[in-house]
């Protein structure tokens, strides 16, 4: 066998260590700590990643809940207006006097100075 075989570099176990072997009892004593340590490093950086993780998990889930709830809201008063719109102009349709005085109505408001012009814009549409 070559010169670095198994059997020409056994350590007999009743061999007392010598200082090669205390110097790689020492090395792997401290490699095995430097791991422990590494291993204990990645566990608190993973439990850290969870955690954060799980936060903002948390968070996206009350911004989707809290934007879902104010989506819901701003769709019900747009359907709320358009069905007051609808109701308003069926029945402009249905009355034709009643058309005619609405008419009337806008455009006396069209040309009152005390409304601004949002107020005249959100009372002549139609």
């Amino acid at each position: 066998m070559g010169p670095f075989s198994v059997e020409e570099n056994e350590i007999d176990e009743g061999d007392p260590p010598t200082e090669v072997d205390k110097i790689v009892l020492e090395l792997m004593e401290v490699m095995r700590e430097q791991l422990k340590r590494e291993m204990e490093e990645e566990l608190k950086e993973d439990v850290r990643k969870e955690i954060y993780e799980g936060f903002l998990d948390h968070l996206n889930r009350c911004w989707t809940d809290r934007y879902v709830h104010e989506m819901a809201h701003d769709l019900t008063y747009t359907l709320g207006s358009w069905k007051e719109q609808l109701d308003a102009d069926a029945a402009l349709a249905a009355s034709p006097s009643r058309q005619r005085e609405l008419v009337i109505e806008k455009l006396k408001r069209s040309f009152d100075l005390s409304e601004t012009p949002e107020e005249r814009s959100e009372s002549t549409s139609f």
